[in-house]
This record gives structure tokens, sequence and C-alpha cells, in this order.
């Protein structure tokens, strides 16, 4: 069958759209961090029993019940994120700076009239708990290019069945071919040749979360709070992948009589075309972005056992979130002969709707305070990442992700720790927050975030306040270009570091 005729079968015959959502956004979104005011992240988010910041709203709501008359406070701030891979051996670094907001909050705090043992406090906050800015790129010689991934995938499917966002491109623009073989193809990469190949990752976004709460106290002993969590989610991804014969070693020559000569060592030389011959490079490029905004609650109690110890605990329903994604593929492929074919689906920018639980959320927490001077605080909080579920209006969409989910994640293990020193006006924070990998690992390990913080604070008599504090997230884990059995891991650690700034009044 000429070759234009399977081109046309197989662009009538693609199924109408890719569903990009799987396990690892339902992970994306159900993870959280220390986000907060200046001083919050300074004492890395052990706040659950101290209490009297604004940014417990979002972890313990009761903690704001500490309050003995009202705040406000603005926080914002300067990212810069730097990624170091190392694919197949080679190092490569890069670096992405951005603004960051931090927080916006206001809380207040009244006794009752007719019961003065009663103390009243609500809150309103705005919370960024995750950034997504980010770049990362991996870069070296192989010979795992991605077209021989696609062929692997497209070998034994006929053409109606190939994926029209990976395989169903390679064939759509030459990249793949037919052989005489039923269901069989074969790749113009040369897999016995290496190519120079290239991926860039770059990520922007954030998860914000609203917060409305309020405090029930009872003789500053025994505190009793609730929150309405209402968190949004903007996500952008962009992944461009190239694989190129920078070395040119995958040669065709047109001779004169019509006939070829070629270098490469998997294909005859019926199969080339004189308008394309060799390959040259191609550039595969995935964008998708999500989208929408959720529900939860958060319920938790502390209490004053004596004037040094405090004791809390926390429970965070599941966020109900209502997300839409939209997703694009595209493909271009340069060959020798200075053509380019290339190829995009879906025609139009694909959209999907779905839904996502995510895992309940709780905690535990102490705080030790010593005659005003000193105050330290550790918090607990464990999260199950495999009780996660994507939905839509078809159950079976989702029925393999949520069994992936359920079989691939475990309970992680969350930590933080902080402590401040009252220098009256002055105060020197230090803190650290370690939130465990999703396979269980704790403090050290792929996928653990360990974050370590300090700052300080000036108070002025008149109620302003100025705090400055110093972050810094560490992360690493393993990332595959293509699929696992194919290629080699690669390795990622990326360090987020950011300087944040607060802004506030107490009243």
């Amino acid at each position: 069958m000429p070759r234009f005729v399977y081109y046309l079968f197989t662009f009538f015959s693609f199924i109408p759209f890719v569903k990009a959502q799987n396990d690892l956004d339902a992970l994306r979104y159900s993870q959280g961090g220390v986000g907060g005011s200046a001083r919050f992240k300074a004492m890395g988010g052990a706040f659950g029993a101290i209490g009297a910041d604004v940014s417990c709203l979002n972890y313990n709501p009761a903690g704001i019940g500490v309050y003995r008359k009202g705040e406000m406070n603005f926080s914002f701030g300067l990212r810069v994120n730097s990624s170091e891979t190392e694919h197949y051996g080679n190092k490569t670094d890069l670096s992405k700076a951005n603004f960051a907001y931090g927080n916006f909050g206001i809380a207040g705090s009244w006794q009752s009239k007719k019961h003065p043992e009663e103390r009243h406090s609500i809150g309103l906050s705005s919370t960024q708990l995750q950034n997504f800015n980010a770049s990362t790129r991996y870069s070296a010689r192989t010979n795992k290019s991605m077209a021989n991934d696609m062929l692997s995938f497209a070998t034994g499917n006929n053409i109606a069945s190939l994926n029209g966002a990976y395989e169903g491109l390679a064939f759509n623009v030459f990249l793949i071919d037919t052989a005489s073989i039923p269901n069989s193809y074969y790749s113009f990469v040369d897999p016995n040749k290496t190519v120079l190949q290239n991926r860039e990752i770059q990520t922007t976004g954030r998860l914000n979360e609203t917060a409305l709460g309020y405090t029930y106290g009872y003789k500053d002993i025994f505190y009793i709070g609730a929150s309405l969590g209402i968190p949004s989610i903007k996500y952008e991804y962009t992944s461009a992948h190239t694989d190129a014969d920078d070395k040119d070693s995958m040669q065709v020559t047109r001779l004169a009589n019509n006939t070829f000569t070629t270098s490469y060592s998997n294909l005859p030389v019926t199969a080339f075309y004189p308008d394309l011959l060799g390959f040259k490079s191609m550039n595969y490029t995935e964008t998708f972005s999500t989208s929408g905004n959720g529900y939860n609650l958060k319920l938790g109690f502390l209490v004053r056992a004596n004037e040094f110890f405090r004791l809390g605990a926390y429970v965070h329903t599941p966020t109900f979130f209502n997300l839409t994604d939209r997703f694009s593929y595209s493909l271009r492929v340069n060959w020798d002969t200075g053509k380019t074919t290339e190829g995009a689906f879906p025609d139009n920018e694909g959209i999907f709707e779905y839904t996502l639980v995510t895992p309940t959320r709780y905690g535990a927490c102490a705080a030790f305070v010593f005659k005003k001077l000193l105050v330290v605080g550790v918090d607990y909080e464990g999260i199950n990442y495999g009780k996660a579920i994507l939905g839509s209006d078809n159950p079976k969409d989702f029925e393999g992700v949520n069994v992936v989910i359920k079989n691939k994640y475990k309970t992680a293990h969350n930590f933080r720790f902080g402590g401040e020193l009252n220098l009256m006006p002055a105060f020197i924070r230090l803190g650290y927050a370690s939130y465990g990998s999703p396979f269980g690992d704790m403090f050290s390990g792929n996928q653990v975030r360990n974050i370590l913080s300090f700052g300080g604070g000036l108070r002025t008599r008149s109620g302003l306040y100025f705090d400055l504090t110093y972050q810094q997230q560490v992360t690493r884990e393993d990332f595959y270009l293509l699929r696992p059995s194919y290629i080699q891991k690669s390795k990622l650690t990326n360090v987020g570091t950011l300087f944040v700034f607060s802004l506030g009044c107490k009243f």
C-alpha cells in the first residue's frame, strides 16, 4: 500500500484525545510545604502548638486562639530554583529565579463579655503552599533515541491503534515507517548510532490556599478551631526533547542512477525517501496546563498544659478538586535534504475535566515556652498518598491509574522543628522541616524534601514589625526521560532557595 494511503488511514483513525492525567498529577497536588509568613517559614512551620500566627489557619487552626488582640501581615520574596542533572554520566546545571508570593493574613481575638473565661478568634489568610517554578535540562550522547522508543510502542500494533500523541505522530512525520510484515515498523534513527540528546523542562505555577477560620478558647487553656480551606491550582508544564545526529553518522547518498548508498546499519537502501534521505534531528514538545479549585476543612485543638508546655493536634479532610487540563503534543523532524516534516496532536488544544480527592492529613504537635525568652516547636504530620483518587464522568477513565496510586504510594511522615529567641526588640529564629517520600523514606532518600531555614525580626513599640527569612529546600530523585525498561535512569537534584520578607502590625 502506498505510504500516503497509510497516512490518510491513520489520520482518521486516531482516538479523539489522550488523557495526560496520571499518578504524578495526584501526587503533585496532594503534597504541601512550609507556606506562610516569614516568621512561620523561619521556624520550619512548627507552629501547630505554638500558635499566634495567621499561617496556622492552613495547618492547625486552633493556633489563632492564642492571639490576645489582632494582627495583620503580608509576605513576599525572591525564589531561585537550581537543578543539577546527571544523564548518562553528563552533568548539567540550570537555574531560574522568580518573584514569590508568601501570604496575606489578618486575625483578631476578643473576650466574651458575658463569659469572661471564653475567648473567640477569627482569621483570614491567603497562603502559597507550593511554588512550581523550575527549569531542568538533561543532556548526553546516547544510542537510546526517542524515535526507537516510539518504534517499540508501535511494533505489534496496527496503524489505527497507534497513540496519536506519541508513536502515531512519529508515523505521520515519517520518523518510523511500516515494514513488509503486518504490524511491523522500522525507525529512521539507527539504534547502533549515537545521538546528542537534550530535554529541557520548564514548569510554572503555584498552589495557593485561602483559609477562613474560627477558634473558641476556654480560660486561655483549651482552644478548638476550624478553618475552611479553598485551594487554587495553576500549573504549566513544557517539555522539549531533542535528538540530533550532530556527527552526521546517518548518511544517505543519492547516486546519479537514482540508487542510494547509506551508512545506516539497520536499513536497506530501498527504505529511504529521495526527498528526505538521512535523519538530522527531531524535536518532540509536550505542553499541558492544569487549573482548578477545591475545598477542604481543617479541625484542630491546642492545650496549654502549663506555662511551659503546650500540646496540639489537627486533622485535614481530603481536598476535593475540580480540575481542567489543556494539552498538546508536536513533533518536528529535520532531514539531510533540508526538508522538515512535522505534525501535532490533537489538531486543536485538547481539554479534559476531572476531579481529584487528596488524602486525609493529620498531625500532632508540642511546644516549649521558657519565660517568653525562648519558644521551641515540634510538629509531626502523616499523609497516605496511596489514598488519592482521580475521577471523571466516566468511572472507567481512571480505574487503572487509581490502582497504580494505591499500590505505588505509601504513608509519608513529615516533621517540622523550629525555635525563636526573644532579644526584644530583635528576634532570632531557626527551623528545619523534612517532608517524607511518598514511598515511605524519612529524612533522607529520593523524593524526601529537606528544608532548612533561619531568619530574624524586629518589633517596634507602635506594633509594626519586620521579618526576614532565608529558606533552602533540597530534593533528590531519579528521572526517566523515556520508558524505564528502555533507558537508564537519570539523577536530579533540585535546590530551591527563598528569601522572604514580611511586614506586619499588631493591633
